[in-house]
């Protein structure tokens, strides 16, 4: 990197904003993939503006600008294939607002996904999308990556979610598209930017779309052009989602067990044909389930959804076998909702289960519920303690 424009970044954000030496650009030429690509010169903005100062003078030299928020992407979207100047969005990580009212938030890229539900679940709501990731992710890259997880089954990947952006463009400009208040007119280009992984972008121009409005309809719906685009349309500085009230009475697992395969997506289909819409469904395998039974940890996932038991000691937690047998093939189902929704799932996924040649069942029927490491938690969001006293056999 030419020294020249390393002063020159370093006069523009301050020297502790740059990293230049080939010791510290070590940690940025990976991500979760396993390719690598080492940028010539790391910054750390911490505002839209630094943001478009630093693709203005990226632009100046003729520079690539790649984005990266954790780092945890599997896909290399986070990596200077070609050198260049990377973006880590590390001290953007601030949330502006929530419109409870609304039911909207406004943060900054490097927010943590994990960390948006936790400050929205005072006011009863939860941010959906949920990457295997999510306490270590930033939302920045779910909406570069169009990130998803156990829960699109029931809310959709993060193109859904988003309802306004702010974008830096070539030039150096802030544009700004949409606003805060009311349905705006004209293009909406939210879509267009998300997923686009900063490619869309490259003078420095700032721009932002969509708004804080629950229906926000006029115009073309350009928002999902850019969601899932990796940052090769725009870099992303700020952005608006759609938040979620919590289920009144929480949410629930179930398990049905199989001799096969066949018998497990059999009742895949019957659930995709009935009325049920569950937060998630999965299919675990003899092997999976010999993980589960051998490699899982003991201390159970947080809970998903406000208000629901995170304290559970490790020591009230019974084997996770339990659960999951290493010979029998496994359907894995949450779902939530009222008391009374909550004995209807219980009670229609038995009746399908047993259709479909189940060999037993069991469902979280009270406050408590199966353990959950890390990987099998998205089976069973409500993540309490201990297999109820009241699981069923077919």
């Amino acid at each position: 990197m030419n020294s020249g424009l390393v002063r020159e970044f370093e006069k523009l954000l301050g020297p502790s904003s740059v990293l230049y030496r080939p010791e510290d650009l070590l940690l940025y030429e990976y991500d979760g993939s396993v390719v690598k690509g080492r940028p010539d010169l790391v910054v750390f903005p911490d505002s839209s503006k630094e943001v478009s100062r630093i693709v203005r003078l990226a632009a100046g030299y003729n520079i690539p600008i790649v984005g990266r928020g954790a780092g945890t992407g599997l896909s290399g979207g986070a990596l200077a294939r070609t050198g260049g100047v990377m973006l880590v969005f590390a001290r953007m990580n601030r949330i502006l607002a929530l419109d409870t009212e609304n039911q909207r938030a406004v943060v900054q890229p490097g927010v943590v996904n994990y960390e948006l539900t936790r400050a929205a679940e005072p006011y009863g709501l939860y941010f959906a999308p949920d990457p295997s990731s999510w306490k270590s992710c930033t939302i920045g890259g779910n909406v570069a990556e169009n990130a998803g997880g156990p829960h699109t089954l029931a809310y959709g990947v993060t193109t859904n979610h988003v309802t306004a952006l702010q974008l830096v463009l070539p030039d150096g400009e802030i544009v700004r598209l949409g606003g805060p208040h009311g349905d705006t007119p004209g293009y909406d280009l939210t879509g267009l930017f998300v997923g686009s992984e900063g490619t869309l972008t490259g003078s420095g121009a700032i721009t932002k779309s969509g708004g804080r409005v629950v229906k926000n309809v006029t115009g073309y719906d350009l928002h999902k052009l850019l969601i899932g685009s990796l940052g090769t349309l725009a870099v992303i500085t700020c952005l608006n989602f759609r938040t979620f009230p919590a289920p009144l009475a929480g949410s629930r697992g179930f398990v049905a067990s199989f001799p096969n395969a066949e018998g497990a997506l059999a009742l895949r289909r019957a659930i995709a044909q009935s009325p049920l819409t569950p937060l998630t469904l999965d299919i675990v395998s003899p092997g999976l389930a010999q993980i589960f039974a051998t490699q899982a940890p003991a201390t159970p996932e947080i809970a998903v959804f406000p208000g629901e038991n995170r304290d559970v000691g490790s020591n009230s937690l019974p084997p996770i076998g339990d659960w999951f047998h290493p010979c029998e093939w496994h359907l894995c189902a949450a779902f939530a909702g009222t008391p009374e929704v909550l004995d209807r799932y219980k009670r229609d996924l038995s009746r399908l289960a047993g259709e479909s040649g189940a060999i037993s069942t069991a469902s979280s029927t009270t406050r408590r519920a199966p353990p959950c490491g890390d990987a099998s938690a998205k089976l069973f969001p409500c993540c309490s303690s201990p297999r109820p006293s009241s699981a069923s056999s077919n």
